[in-house]
């Protein structure tokens, strides 16, 4: 671009001049950088040894455009104005550009061809596109479309031969295909049902009919194990809509084991349960606190100590972790605790000493953020009042734990049969190890540590 402005100073005012005078004078515009690559490209000549043609030559091909002629005639097609570009501007930018795609120069095959390859825009046609890429930029004055597409066809056939050949050696296996599909072949438990290592789906007692119980679906001895696992019950309670499956399964399903089953559970693990004494519109309730149910439920009990007269029918239906928790009513209360106060429902089971707090009650008064030892009491070892009503005995629960597993209980050496035991060898001789050693940067923390144990 410099040269194009002072060409004229050259060619005419400086006319009289010799190539070497011509020469000094081009290079003198030049910095350091670009002199010693110029010096660079002709050693070992000296700049004194090309004529001043040559020379103009030579710094074009190394300071000018290095862009491909394809390059700028695709850049010529996709121009296109600025919203901040004046339209005299625009207009000298298009003319610029057309005199570099060099329209003389094209032929209207040529043309085509070039439309041809631009519309190549897909990553899968990338092998193919650089190859007609490098056969345009060829200058190959008889390209056509036909060669073209002719060209692409071998290409691909090439590529298709290509992997022909290396898939020949390769062995090609068919794996059995299973029934069903799990991460490890063998679960971490036994079958309940049979007590196989396999899972609980593919047991093949699954339409066994036992000898001893009459019922279909496990093996003789494993009567009572499946029963006691779809028994587990557990406190979090979940609110879900009634619908027709639901209604239907209360009516096929019997409530006495989930009723049973809670009341044992609230009988015997008391121990470090906290529990929370709220004004239920003005009467003092002991209610346990717990971040897993999503309802409030008060027993029936309590209920009729209430004398609560905006008692509805309950229109939803309380599930715990494993099946529904019978709910008898619902009524709208005010529950005061430590000068906070909101208006909530409640919810009322027939289940007795079944008292929780959840979600919706620990929200509305904001406990959810405080500390639960600074608003709860624990149970401690003797006896509580749950809810003001009923007293329950921790000493009788043990006494119950040791009557119904007195092996645990006992005071006597057992026998361990699970693993063998250690035993000395004849003759064994004691040696001596060397203590583990300690780092001296915490030997500090070892020692506190060993203090505060």
């Amino acid at each position: 671009m410099w040269y194009a402005r002072y060409e004229d100073l050259f060619e005419v005012d400086a006319a009289n001049l010799d190539d070497a005078a011509k020469v000094r004078l081009l290079l003198r515009k030049l910095s350091v950088l670009e002199h010693t690559k110029y010096v660079n490209s002709i050693l070992p000549k000296h700049p004194r040894d090309h004529t001043f043609k040559e020379t103009v030559e030579k710094l074009t091909k190394l300071f000018g455009s290095q862009k491909s002629l394809f390059n700028m005639r695709y850049h010529c097609l996709q121009i296109t104005k600025d919203a901040t570009t004046d339209f005299l501007t625009y207009a000298g930018n298009v003319n610029k550009e057309c005199e570099k795609f060099q329209h003389h120069k094209l032929t209207l095959d040529q043309f085509k061809c070039l439309i041809f390859i631009m519309g190549l825009k897909s990553p899968a046609d990338f092998e193919v596109r650089t190859k007609l890429l490098a056969r345009l930029d060829s200058g190959e004055e008889t390209l056509t479309l036909d060669k073209l597409s002719a060209e692409c066809k071998r290409l691909i056939n090439l590529k298709a031969d290509t992997a022909l050949i290396e898939n020949k050696n390769e062995t090609r296996t068919v794996n059995k295909v299973q029934a069903k599909n799990h991460n490890k072949r063998f679960p971490k438990t036994p079958c309940w049902f049979c007590g196989g290592m396999h899972y609980t789906s593919e047991c093949p007692f699954s339409k066994h009919k036992c000898k001893h119980c009459n019922r279909v679906g496990h093996k003789e001895g494993y009567c009572d194990s499946g029963k006691s696992y779809k028994n587990q019950k557990q406190t979090p309670l979940h609110l879900k809509r009634t619908d027709k499956t639901t209604k239907r399964n209360r009516r096929n399903q019997g409530e006495g084991s989930t009723i049973n089953s809670i009341f044992v559970t609230n009988q015997i693990c008391v121990a470090n349960r906290k529990y929370i004494r709220v004004q239920t519109n003005d009467f003092p309730t002991d209610l346990q606190f717990d971040t897993a149910s999503d309802i409030t439920i008060i027993s029936e009990d309590i209920f009729r100590r209430l004398n609560v007269s905006n008692k509805t029918k309950v229109s939803n239906t309380a599930r715990s972790a494993t099946g529904k928790l019978p709910l008898s009513a619902q009524f709208e209360c005010t529950a005061k605790f430590k000068g906070k106060q909101a208006s909530a429902t409640c919810y009322v089971t027939p289940i007795q000493n079944l008292n929780v707090m959840g979600l919706d009650w620990i929200t509305a008064l904001k406990l959810d953020n405080e500390p639960i030892n600074a608003i709860c009491n624990k149970i401690n070892k003797g006896s509580y009042k749950n809810q003001g009503s009923t007293s329950i005995s921790i000493d009788k629960s043990i006494s119950l734990l040791k009557k119904s597993f007195p092996a645990v209980f006992d005071d006597e050496l057992g026998l361990c049969t699970k693993a063998k035991a250690l035993t000395m060898k004849p003759n064994a001789q004691p040696i001596f190890l060397q203590k583990r050693p300690v780092a001296f940067a915490i030997q500090g923390l070892v020692e506190a540590e060993l203090q505060r144990l």
